[in-house]
């Protein structure tokens, strides 16, 4: 029942993103109408930056903190009960991870608009 919850919660607030990035009300239909008009089945080979196996482990790292968070735990306090050695290597592959994908070039921030 709580998956239930959590993933109505998430399409619903997906679906009101939808309103809130549009130029207009009617660009907002436009995309709803295309979202579920024939032929409009997307895949994860449209998420533009990352190749396949980053895409899966991108996902198992938010499956991962969901399911830690989901048992009323931490991330703090699951990382503390590692072991050392553990811990720290965690510790490493974040920080590796975020050198190889990060973007370090400038960009206009989101929201100038407002």
């Amino acid at each position: 029942r709580r998956l239930f919850q959590i993933f109505v919660t998430f399409h619903l607030v997906c679906f009101a993103w939808i309103f809130f990035r549009a130029n207009s009300f009617q660009d907002a239909l436009a995309v709803i109408r295309g979202m579920f008009s024939p032929g409009s089945v997307h895949t994860l080979d449209y998420v533009d930056g990352f190749n396949m196996p980053e895409k899966f482990f991108i996902l198992a790292c938010i499956v991962l903190m969901e399911s830690v968070q989901s048992h009323k735990a931490s991330v703090q306090a699951f990382f503390t009960k590692l072991p050392l050695p553990v811990r720290w290597s965690v510790y490493y592959c974040f920080i590796v991870f975020v050198l190889l994908f990060g973007t370090f070039k400038s960009q206009q921030f989101i929201y100038f608009q407002f």
